[in-house]
């Protein structure tokens, strides 16, 4: 038998204008960059998110290349 655990979903904290930032990209940018929050809130890691530990512990940047 396999003992699965329920996710815990992570707190997202939004810091300055960037919710705001966020809603003004087109639908599509929106969408992917809400995916990857999902994924990093339920503990895994986008592949174009990097850790920022200048900034604080758990702090994490997700930037797409075009």
């Amino acid at each position: 038998m396999v003992d699965l655990e329920t996710p815990v979903l992570r707190p997202l904290v939004w810091l300055g204008s960037s919710k705001k930032n966020l809603l003004a990209f087109p639908s599509g940018a929106q969408r992917l960059i809400g995916d990857e929050l999902q994924l990093l809130q339920f503990g895994g890691m986008p592949k174009d998110a990097k850790l920022l530990r200048w900034v604080g512990s758990g702090v994490i940047e997700i930037a797409r290349a075009v």
